[in-house]
């Protein structure tokens, strides 16, 4: 690990998919591997203090912390962010069925050298923030579609943990080289 980890130069890389689908689990271990700076996902502590059911918005006060968030520390070798704007562009036209020209703006200009795109083929885990237990293979499908159309350099994760991680380690020995 001591020796990935020294040759990482400001890599940033973001975790991404639908609810459930190991987004966190990653990023942790993805973060822990390679001592990585490690970006959690805003949208938990907002809606946890929130009081109420969230609203359209909240969504936009939600994405642009999320994006500060994001680009806080750069000075790490390797930023790990639990989430990013394909969650809060598909979260927000999939609940409200419209787009947010913040949302939309913070899209275009994020920056990551990849996105691990999690394959929901793990059990949902049911929490009080979740929604869409029976959805989660169409909203895959949604953020491929999103991340294909965009051009992103993006990476399907499947499997268990340790399989995910394989798959992980495999990209950034590649930007690294």
């Amino acid at each position: 690990m001591e020796e990935t980890s020294n040759h990482l130069k400001g890599i940033r890389l973001a975790v991404t998919g639908p609810e459930s689908s190991g987004k966190t689990t990653l990023a942790t271990a993805v973060s822990n591997f390679y001592n990585g700076k490690f970006v959690p996902e805003y949208a938990r502590e907002y809606l946890h203090a929130l009081g109420r059911g969230y609203q359209q918005c909240d969504l936009p006060k939600i994405a642009q912390k999320q994006f500060d968030l994001n680009n806080a520390d750069v000075s790490f070798p390797l930023v790990i962010c639990d989430t990013e704007m394909t969650v809060m562009r598909i979260w927000h036209r999939y609940k409200f069925n419209m787009n947010d020209k913040l949302i939309d703006g913070l899209f275009q200009i994020q920056s990551f050298d990849h996105l691990f795109l999690c394959m929901p083929d793990i059990p949902w885990e049911p929490d009080s923030l979740r929604e869409h237990p029976g959805e989660r293979e169409l909203l895959f499908e949604l953020y491929l579609k999103e991340l294909q159309h965009q051009a992103i350099s993006f990476s399907v994760v499947c499997g268990t943990l340790e399989q995910r991680m394989l798959q992980v380690k495999q990209v950034v020995d590649r930007l690294v080289r």
